[in-house]
């Protein structure tokens, strides 16, 4: 992903949730390898969905670094971009 690629020096992680329980680790490290996905996927997520509300998949937020969430986002499109950033760099000042 390269807003990782992008922010991951100044503290930037992206990270997902998988909110199924019954996934293996191994699962999940195949799915990101056979997708070269490059951030973590935290397995056993489901009580995260539950506590967040989430009722849909996928779900993103921007989650700040005391944990707390500053904003669902509900488009991740290339077009919607630019907003992210700018939502990510007044996160990291």
């Amino acid at each position: 992903m390269k807003l990782q690629e992008k922010y991951r020096d100044r503290g930037f992680a992206v990270v997902a949730v998988s909110s199924w329980n019954d996934e293996s680790v191994k699962m999940i490290q195949t799915f990101a390898k056979r997708n070269n996905i490059n951030y973590t996927i935290l397995p056993h997520g489901a009580g995260v969905a539950g506590d967040w509300g989430i009722r849909a998949l996928p779900t993103n937020y921007l989650v700040g670094r005391d944990g707390k969430i500053v904003r669902k986002l509900d488009d991740v499109s290339a077009r919607a971009m630019p907003e992210i950033e700018k939502l990510i760099e007044s996160t990291l000042k």
